[in-house]
């Protein structure tokens, strides 16, 4: 028992190792492409700042969960992408982006905002959320491509689910 108990810790911090060594390097690429874009497109910057901030929350190795966390690397390359776009002239494709993506993300920060006040936990919240941040990849990094199949009409039927 105490074998097995051991094997499946080694293969847990292998698996967080995983994700945290490119975690670490995409994160440093991110603030690169911020400091290189920063002057070109401020409002731009503004709401990549606010996704990092979202995705690195105080604790985020501990806070979120496995199935969304092995997928942070992702986000963060995804969000280099999108940064590396603006600064090759991509600004206005970003805005028209940025335009369907900010009424979907507005409802959830403020049904979010609304469950802290009545310190209710809501999982599917929770799942949209990180529906919320596949969307971003499919609008802004598709080459990356996303975990799971995503869309303004799944994430309505996700919506709908609340």
């Amino acid at each position: 028992a105490q074998k097995r108990g051991r094997n499946e810790v080694e293969a847990a911090v292998r698996d967080v190792v995983r994700v945290v060594t490119p975690l670490l390097k995409n994160y440093h690429a991110v603030r690169l492409a911020i400091d290189s874009v920063k002057a070109l497109a401020p409002p731009i910057v503004a709401e990549v700042r606010q996704q990092l901030a979202e995705l690195l929350v105080k604790r985020f190795l501990t806070t979120t969960p496995w199935q969304w966390l092995q997928h942070m690397p992702r986000y963060l390359d995804a969000l280099r992408i999108r940064l590396q776009k603006v600064k090759q002239g991509g600004a206005a494709r970003d805005r028209q982006l940025q335009a369907q993506l900010a009424p979907l993300v507005a409802r959830y920060q403020q049904r979010r905002q609304e469950n802290e006040r009545r310190s209710r936990v809501d999982l599917e919240l929770e799942t949209y959320r990180w529906l919320l941040e596949e969307f971003r990849v499919s609008l802004f990094a598709q080459q990356l491509g996303t975990s799971t199949p995503v869309s303004v009409k799944r994430l309505d039927q996700q919506w709908a689910s609340l």
